[in-house]
């Protein structure tokens, strides 16, 4: 099963969100980033993982080793299990670099995983 992000804005609430494109942050700052999963290749409707289901969110530092892997969490479960959300704390955006987003659900023994191009965006390069 092939699965898409949609980032979406920061206050987000249950059918009330909109599409953002990506996420702009500044490092050392805490941010979340609040997505929707869903299915290309069945017109963009949302992807609603299985009861159970895990998610995960790998970021790299600027020093190109250092990872921070964040686990997620749905905040409208059982309303909209598509919408996903991935909470930094400032500790860990503190070296953080703009990137693509890689976001892994685990559904039992099957693991899904989609990519964002250019998902986060630092805003440290503007200062």
């Amino acid at each position: 099963m092939v699965f898409d992000l949609q980032i979406l804005n920061e206050d987000a609430s249950l059918n009330s969100f909109h599409s953002i494109g990506s996420l702009r942050f500044n490092p050392g700052d805490p941010f979340t980033i609040i997505c929707r999963a869903i299915q290309p290749d069945k017109h963009n409707i949302r992807y609603s993982p299985a009861t159970g289901a895990t998610f995960s969110l790998t970021l790299t530092k600027s020093d190109g080793t250092t990872t921070v892997v964040k686990a997620g969490t749905q905040p409208f479960a059982g309303d909209d299990d598509s919408i996903l959300s991935f909470a930094f704390t400032a500790g860990e955006s503190t070296g953080m670099i703009g990137q693509n987003l890689t976001v892994s659900i685990t559904e039992g023994a099957v693991v899904h995983a989609a990519i964002l191009k250019n998902g986060l965006q630092s805003t440290a390069a503007e200062c």
